[in-house]
């Protein structure tokens, strides 16, 4: 099984320390560790922190074939703040080197020869013209079985414009239950409940077959064919939330594209998500039992 991700490698700064994350770079360790042959199409910059993240990379057996190099931004980072009564986390990324992504004839040919299985991209990083052109490249021209838009919206570094793009190459769409409210209200000018946000969304877009809204603690509703259904999330004593929804989205993919149901790839996607919410940072290591879990899952 083969995978491309597209967008941030960055550091998250938080209060117990930094480490490697954003959306796309989480996704994919995560699928790294379920066994894919897992590749980012990223940029970082010619500095100490891009020799580290180069170093996760390489740690997490992600392919590093499409990962650039940039001379003049500084590889990213997020400075990371918590609510204090949901835990929640907030953001701050300045202007960094994953806003350069660049995409010539030759690179895209090469992920073209990939042939990867999945796609996935997001919102924050096509804030940039640059990495937007890029990104748009690749999808425009790089086929998959499944194109995740795992839409993660950041401040205000998104448009209508730019999520209708990305809905029209989406085949799985995830959003989280705030992403929610805002997206009806974009799109359909009024708070639709979350069953007709996803039924507009599929009609609008034909093809979406799967819509995922996490609810957080309360767990996630998805929307495949003609099957809407909840799958709570998994009971943990939380560490940090940070890295948890990338978590879910790539155990939710892994699981679609070996084959299981919806539902099946949602209770994969709960497991690996609570185990990573129960941990520091984004990409903790893995131990036996998250492995006998997903096993326990899929047998059933």
């Amino acid at each position: 099984m083969k995978t491309l991700t597209m967008g941030a490698i960055l550091w998250d700064i938080m209060p117990s320390g930094e480490y490697i994350g954003g959306a796309p770079f989480n996704v994919s360790g995560n699928l790294a560790k379920l066994g894919c042959q897992s590749a980012i199409f990223s940029c970082v910059g010619e500095d100490e922190r891009g020799e580290k993240a180069l170093e996760a990379v390489e740690k997490l057996n992600v392919m590093k074939d499409f990962v650039l190099l940039d001379k003049k931004l500084p590889t990213g980072t997020a400075l990371v703040h918590f609510d204090e009564k949901t835990n929640e986390p907030s953001y701050e990324i300045p202007l960094s080197a994953f806003d350069a992504l660049r995409a010539d004839d030759e690179l895209v040919a090469q992920m073209q020869a990939f042939e990867p299985d999945l796609l996935y991209f997001g919102t924050l990083d096509q804030r940039d013209v640059r990495s937007r052109s890029a990104i748009s490249a690749v999808l425009e021209s790089v086929s998959a079985k499944e194109t995740l838009f795992d839409v993660n919206l950041r401040l205000d570094f998104y448009s209508k414009e730019l999520l209708e793009y990305g809905f029209g190459y989406a085949t799985i769409v995830k959003i989280n239950e705030d992403e929610h409210v805002v997206l009806s209200k974009l799109l359909y000018n009024e708070e639709l409940s979350r069953e007709e946000f996803a039924f507009k969304l599929r009609w609008d877009f034909p093809n979406i077959h799967t819509v995922i809204i996490t609810l957080g603690s309360k767990g996630c509703m998805v929307a495949n064919g003609e099957d809407v259904f909840t799958v709570p999330a998994k009971e943990v004593q939380v560490g940090d939330t940070v890295g948890a929804g990338d978590a879910f989205s790539a155990a939710y993919v892994w699981a679609v594209l070996s084959g299981y149901d919806a539902k099946t790839a949602a209770k994969c996607g709960s497991a690996v998500g609570g185990y990573v919410a129960s941990k520091i940072g984004a990409l903790p290591d893995w131990d036996a039992s998250i492995y006998e879990e997903l096993k326990d899952i899929c047998k059933k």
